[in-house]
């Protein structure tokens, strides 16, 4: 804050620094002598260069009282509230909790030029608050007892209390310290009602870290409550084994635990880094969480990146561009918990090598159930098959399921799914997959209902067994797809069209990769496949046709006549060039 002009009659109330100021036995309200006072008048500091106005002798809500009985107000600078203009010392050694509060309670706090320690919750007013950080040193947490908030802030209607942290870098020394900031709303009403229509938190440009073995909770934990911004933020216990195992911590959770609520744009996460907490984000619901957006950004070294649980209704989640390299699962549905409307397009998922060894074998995205999920443009990766990894499992019924454009790679198992009703699989690729599709097998065959799609890929499972209506283009073996695959053609791998109208009638086309040329076809009538026939291939050129009388009807090859053989060729001739084969 620059220093204020002042006349020379204001020069003697002009204090070197804050703990000069605060240590003067000077001042007075007495009307004698030259270090008398009144209300209104402002005092400085030379040094920090705050200015605080005189209250009445009578106030009891200053700021600061000298030594010598005079209250003062501290006036806010271009930045807020600096906390050392209330007595904070800023060397992240003094515990200067009750002063950064004092600061949050007045307005916009500036921790510009100070290391804060804070060793309890700053609980904030239902008022918009931001703190302006220089990105580095600018808070410590050191809770006495843990786990605790840094900062709390309660609303008890769906407008009132936002705060802001900008480029704000936050430190613990302490072991499950809590949430850095926990935002909850706790409104009483009879009655669903909705939550989140205003932002309650964002954190731009910050760093939440951890130091030494200390480490974070959560990042944020909301509770019943919307609008939580992450955007450009790093949430970090680094290199912390046991941070990342404790089952309590996750960078973002956002808890839904009142029947009565809703919560609807619950979280926008976008160009950010999480690592080394349980889950990256948790989402808990006994009603209603929607609008879960995660944008592009990082989320490494967690067991779970987007963990849902929780009974009530799950949507609008959307995933795009997102890096996770996760241990367990990236994206996950517990059991008895519904999913609805699944974006997720553009990402990046790997697994972690020791993924087997924790829980299902680490399964890269399982879904539990739900509706209209589609999983687009991805890539999803695995340390080796060797650790029993898998792309995508769906453990029951998803109606509108669309799996597509994706790259698979390492897995034992791609796209493993049951039940599965309207469900989509196109234009997949894998590398190095053992088995790229297994959707629910069971005695009947693949029991993938009506309007699937089984696409260009190769597919793990006996295309003669497909219940349709559905379409598989793939390349197979005599034991992976079309069976009795005529003699001389090579067996290691041919391309098989096959068109499934329902369980009694189909076509298949094969293409053999190399050995006999032309392609086969067959057709499925009454459950039953005929035998396979070949396609000509080009026609024979040079016939003329015949003249005079043809014939088709049969003969006795020891008593024909020469015209009656000829009347056979000339007929012979006529069909096959009616099909192409022979031609002028």
């Amino acid at each position: 804050m620059a220093l204020t002009k002042v006349s020379p009659q204001m020069q003697s109330r002009d204090f070197e620094t804050v703990v000069a100021l605060l240590a003067d036995t000077t001042l007075s309200y007495s009307p004698e002598g030259t270090q008398t006072t009144k209300e209104g008048d402002t005092v400085l500091t030379r040094e920090e260069g705050f200015a605080y106005k005189v209250a009445s002798q009578g106030a009891s809500d200053e700021h600061v009282t000298t030594a010598g009985g005079v209250k003062m107000y501290v006036q806010a600078g271009s930045s807020g509230y600096d906390p050392r203009a209330f007595g904070a010392i800023g060397d992240g050694v003094a515990d200067d909790t009750a002063f950064v509060s004092a600061a949050a309670q007045e307005g916009n706090v500036n921790l510009l030029h100070g290391y804060f320690k804070i060793t309890s919750t700053v609980t904030l007013p239902r008022e918009t608050r931001t703190f302006y950080g220089k990105g580095g040193s600018d808070i410590l947490f050191s809770p006495s007892v843990a786990p605790d908030n840094a900062f709390y802030l309660e609303r008890i209607n769906g407008t009132e209390g936002l705060v802001v942290f900008n480029n704000v870098t936050a430190v613990t020394d302490v072991v499950d310290a809590g949430a850095f900031l926990e935002v909850a709303e706790t409104r009483v009403a009879a009655g669903a009602f909705v939550v989140g229509a205003y932002d309650i938190a964002r954190l731009q440009g910050c760093i939440i870290k951890n130091s030494g073995t200390g480490y974070w909770r959560n990042m944020v934990r909301s509770v019943n409550a919307g609008g939580v911004v992450v955007s450009q933020t790093t949430a970090a216990n680094f290199n912390n084994v046991t941070a990342q195992a404790d089952t309590d911590t996750s960078a973002i959770a956002i808890i839904n635990d009142n029947p009565n609520a809703n919560v609807i744009r619950a979280l926008h996460w976008d160009q950010s880094y999480t690592q080394r907490f349980r889950n990256a984000v948790y989402v808990y619901t006994v009603n209603g969480v929607e609008s879960v957006y995660l944008g592009q950004g990082e989320m490494v070294g967690h067991y779970y990146g987007l963990r849902l649980e929780g009974t009530g209704k799950l949507g609008a989640v959307r995933i795009n561009g997102t890096h996770m390299d996760c241990i367990t699962s990236n994206i996950r549905t517990e059991t008895g918990t519904n999913l609805n409307a699944l974006r997720a397009t553009g990402h990046d998922l790997r697994l972690g090598a020791n993924g087997a060894a924790l829980d299902n074998l680490g399964i890269n995205i399982r879904i539990h159930a739900g509706n209209y999920c589609s999983i687009v443009g991805g890539f999803f990766d695995a340390a080796s098959t060797s650790t029993g990894q898998k792309g995508i499992v769906v453990v029951n019924s998803i109606p509108g399921l669309v799996v597509a454009g994706n790259n698979f790679r390492g897995q034992i198992l791609g796209i493993e799914g049951v039940s599965l009703t309207r469900a989509t699989f196109d234009n997949n690729e894998f590398e190095g997959v053992a088995t790229e599709y297994s959707l629910a097998a069971n005695n009947a065959g693949v029991n993938v209902d009506s309007a699937a799609y089984v696409d260009a890929n190769r597919y793990a499972g006996n295309l003669d067994t497909l219940a349709g209506p559905k379409t598989a283009l793939t390349c197979v073996t005599t034991t992976t797809g079309a069976t009795n695959i005529p003699a001389g053609v090579n067996v290691t791998g041919n391309f098989v069209m096959t068109k499934v109208f329902d369980a009694n009638a189909a076509y298949q086309l094969l293409t053999p990769i190399n050995g006999r040329s032309g392609d086969f076809w067959r057709k499925k009538s009454s459950g039953v496949w005929g035998s396979w026939q070949q396609q000509i291939v080009g026609t024979s050129t040079g016939w003329a046709a015949a003249t005079g009388t043809g014939s088709r009807a049969t003969f006795d090859t020891s008593t024909v006549t020469t015209a009656e053989l000829a009347g056979r060729v000339k007929s012979l001739i006529e069909d096959l060039t009616t099909r192409g084969i022979l031609g002028a």
